[in-house]
């Protein structure tokens, strides 16, 4: 009774905390709703128990192919994309937290452990997002104006836009237990980072990581051991 009671004086002290806890509990019962409807009509889409989820559509597999698997008792905050594409298959273990605005692109396949925490505004892909080759880069670059929709303007090269397959580089990418990325950091694609380690914030990490430590910088390097 006594718990409640502190619960409740702590709620008239700061009324704002009233209205935030309503929106949330109202977004993840809404989101609830959802993923238990996309579990159910996407069969390469699976998620856990627990799922306190506050991104409308925040998991994005594409038929047939890729592959998106989450653990029990996730959970991701505001305005995040996590998007398997192609063959790309992604497994997220349990208990991870994501916190807003995060964004995670797989075309090959990333692992992430169990108990992750991830801060706000991180980056993780295991493919180049554009070719390196300048001429490659001018075709992409074409082909996504001429087939980006709406367009006000037709293209008398419509069929060989079209016909144009971008091809991606791809390394998969593993992050171990435990391990804490803090905000604003970029994982590239084929780094694999070691259970208990720490991503300081700002980080662009494009090398393996070992396990207990904390690497900072661009490009990331060691800048202590935890054990």
């Amino acid at each position: 009774m006594g718990r409640i009671f502190r619960l409740i004086q702590k709620l008239l002290e700061r009324p704002y905390y009233i209205w935030k806890y309503f929106i949330q509990t109202v977004r993840v019962l809404l989101n609830f709703l959802f993923l238990t409807w996309q579990r159910r009509i996407q069969p390469n889409f699976k998620i856990g128990s627990n799922p306190r989820v506050l991104t409308f559509n925040a998991f994005k597999a594409e038929m047939p192919d890729a592959q998106i698997k989450v653990g029990d008792s996730i959970i991701i905050y505001y305005h995040c994309d996590i998007l398997a594409t192609g063959k790309g298959h992604l497994a997220i273990g349990n208990g991870c937290i994501i916190g807003s605005d995060f964004r995670l692109y797989c075309k090959d396949n990333i692992v992430l452990g169990d108990h992750v925490l991830i801060s706000w505004n991180v980056f993780i892909s295991d493919y180049d997002g554009h070719p390196l080759d300048p001429a490659s880069r001018l075709k992409e670059t074409l082909y996504m104006q001429r087939t980006f929709f709406p367009s006000f303007v037709r293209s008398d090269k419509q069929d060989q836009v079209i016909a144009y397959q971008p091809e991606y580089v791809t390394d998969p990418v593993v992050i171990g237990d435990n391990v804490w990325i803090g905000a604003n950091v970029m994982i590239m694609k084929g780094v694999h980072i070691g259970a208990g380690s720490i991503i300081a914030g700002g980080s662009i990490v494009t090398k393996d990581v070992p396990p207990d430590c904390i690497v900072a910088g661009n490009p990331a390097k060691i800048v202590k051991e935890l054990l």
